[in-house]
C-alpha cells in the first residue's frame, strides 16, 4: 500500500498532476491512501476497495497555509502511517518531514521560490517570510527523504546548487484530457491568419511576468502589427487588478479569456491560437509549454534555463523582457514557411514527453 499526499495541489497545475496520478491510481490495481484538498475536483472519486481518500480542509493566506504543512506532516500522515503501514510515501507538494516511517520517501519539488535565488530576492514582506519557512520546511525534508523528484534538467541543477540529494527528473505528462491522437500528424498550413492569436496560459503571480505582456502589446499597437495576445487570468484576484485596468485604460491588444476549463482550452489550442507566448521568469516545468507543442503551435518564450530544458531547438527564444527582440522573433512567424518549420519542430519535441500511464509508471517504479 502506498501513502500519496496531494493536500496542497490546489493551483490548476498542480491540480491536474493530482487528478492524472489518481486516475491511473484506480486502474492499477496497487493501493493507495490519498490525502486530497477539499476541492470539488477531488471530491469526485468514489472510493474503492484499493484506494482510499482522506479529505482535508483547504486553507486560504499564505501563512496559514503553512502551519496546515505542519499539521498534516506531523499529525494526518504518523496516523495514516500507523493505521496503514504503507511500503512507500509519496508528496506531491514540496514538504515531507516528521513522519516516523523507516519505508521508503519520496517528495515532488515544484515550487521554484524554494530553489531559485532570484526568484527569493524578488520578494519582500510577508511574501518573503512565508518562502523563507517554506526554505526551511524543505531543508527538513531533504533530511528526511530518500529521493526528490524535479520536474526539468533545469530544477535539478537548481536543486543540486543547495543540496546534496538523490534526485530523479521525470517529466510531467500530456494530460488525460488532451487527445494523444493529435500529434500523430502534422497538418502543413498554407495559408496564415490576418489576425494572429497568442495565447498565454497562466495564473496571475509576480514571477509570470503578465507586466511584460503589457509593453509588448504597447509595441504592437503603436506599431498596428495583426496581433492579439490572449490571457487566462482570474480578474476576481487582486493583485490582478492593476493589470487589467492597464489593459482597459489603454485600449490594449490583450483579451482575457478568463480561466478556462481544460476542455475549452483544448478547443483554443486547436483551433483558435497561432501561437503560445511564454514570458514567466522561471518555471519548475511549465506544462502550458507541452501543451502547445501538442497542438504543433510555436512557442514563443525567454532566453532562460527553465525555457531551454523544455522547449531545446523548438522554442522561438527571446532576449529576456526585450520588447524589441520579442516583435523580430514574433515577426519571423508571419512567413508561412517559417511557421511550418517552427511548428514541426513543436511536434517532434512533444512526442518525447509522457503520456500519463507512462509517467504514473515511472512513478511506481521509483516507489517500489
Amino acid at each position: 500500500m502506498y501513502l500519496v499526499n496531494f493536500s496542497n495541489q490546489i493551483a490548476a497545475g498542480p491540480k491536474n498532476i493530482a487528478n492524472n496520478f489518481i486516475r491511473n491510481a484506480l486502474q492499477s490495481g496497487e493501493k493507495f491512501v490519498f490525502i486530497v484538498p477539499n476541492l470539488p475536483e477531488f471530491l469526485t472519486y468514489s472510493e474503492t476497495e484499493n484506494c482510499k481518500f482522506v479529505v482535508v480542509d483547504v486553507i486560504p493566506g499564505s501563512i496559514k497555509a503553512l502551519l496546515n504543512v505542519f499539521k498534516v506532516n506531523f499529525s494526518l500522515m504518523n496516523s495514516l502511517v500507523n493505521k496503514y503501514e504503507p511500503e512507500a510515501i509519496l508528496a506531491f507538494g514540496n514538504f515531507l518531514f516528521g513522519i516516523k516511517s523507516n519505508h521508503k520517501k519520496v517528495v515532488l519539488l515544484h515550487h521554484p521560490y524554494i530553489v531559485d535565488d532570484r526568484l527569493y530576492g524578488s520578494l519582500s514582506g510577508v511574501a518573503k517570510i512565508a518562502e523563507k519557512i517554506k526554505r526551511h520546511l524543505f531543508g527538513k525534508t531533504v533530511k528526511t527523504v530518500d529521493t526528490v523528484v524535479v520536474q526539468s534538467s533545469y530544477m535539478q541543477k537548481l536543486l543540486n546548487e543547495k543540496v546534496t540529494i538523490d534526485s530523479e527528473i521525470i517529466f510531467n505528462p500530456i494530460s488525460d484530457n488532451f487527445k494523444r491522437e493529435s500529434i500523430v500528424s502534422l497538418q502543413t498550413k498554407q495559408e496564415l491568419p490576418k489576425v494572429k492569436e497568442l495565447l498565454y496560459v497562466s495564473r496571475f503571480y509576480a514571477h509570470k511576468n503578465h507586466a511584460f505582456l503589457l509593453k509588448l502589446a504597447t509595441a504592437i499597437k503603436e506599431k498596428a502589427l495583426p496581433v492579439v495576445i490572449n490571457i487566462t487570468v482570474d480578474e476576481s484576484i487582486p493583485e490582478a487588478a492593476e493589470f487589467i485596468a492597464a489593459i482597459k485604460e489603454q485600449h490594449l491588444p490583450i483579451n482575457n479569456l478568463g480561466e478556462l476549463p481544460q476542455a475549452d482550452l483544448k478547443q483554443y489550442y486547436q483551433d483558435f491560437a497561432f501561437a503560445a507566448i511564454f514570458p514567466s521568469k522561471s518555471e519548475t516545468f511549465g506544462n502550458p509549454l507541452i501543451e502547445a507543442m501538442f497542438y504543433d503551435l510555436p512557442v514563443i518564450a525567454p532566453d532562460l534555463d527553465y525555457a531551454h530544458s523544455v522547449l531545446d531547438q523548438a522554442g522561438v527564444i527571446y532576449k529576456e523582457d526585450d520588447v524589441h527582440d520579442c516583435l523580430k522573433q514574433i515577426s519571423k512567424l508571419f512567413d508561412v514557411e517559417t511557421y511550418n518549420d517552427i511548428r514541426l519542430a513543436s511536434h517532434t519535441r512533444a512526442q518525447l514527453f509522457p503520456d500519463s500511464a507512462s509517467w504514473f509508471e515511472t512513478y511506481m517504479a521509483l516507489l517500489r
